[in-house]
């Protein structure tokens, strides 16, 4: 798996090295080379909340690349816009629209997450 470091050069990383997190391999194949989506699954972050779903989601990213997060999923790492949760359709609509996080929200969130072990960016 090739990935770019902080000094911007193109590292190796072997997941089945000695040393990798035992379950690295698991997130991209099975010892066949199958693709192993249980696994993969059964590593990955349930979502904590309502509208949650980026902060789950870049930190799910974050422990696959084996960098584990510094700061508690849930206590807003990621700037989440809760969706309302009231009776009225037409509000719930509407704040739907707006509901969840930005990129921008989610590339400041990974930084914070990872206490900067990780750079996340967009293309």
């Amino acid at each position: 798996v090739s990935y770019v470091d902080q000094t911007g050069e193109t590292q190796q990383v072997d997941p089945g090295a000695s040393g990798a997190a035992p379950w690295s391999w698991s997130i991209w194949q099975r010892p066949d080379g199958a693709p192993d989506a249980n696994t993969a699954s059964n590593m990955s972050i349930s979502n904590t909340g309502p509208s949650n779903c980026g902060e789950v989601a870049a930190a799910s990213a974050i422990t696959a690349l084996g960098a584990g997060c510094v700061v508690q999923i849930g206590d807003g790492a990621v700037k989440v816009n809760s969706r309302y949760q009231g009776p009225d359709l037409a509000e719930y609509l509407a704040a739907r629209s707006v509901a969840g996080c930005t990129a921008a929200q989610l590339i400041e969130g990974v930084g914070t997450l990872s206490g900067g072990a990780v750079e996340a960016k967009f293309f």
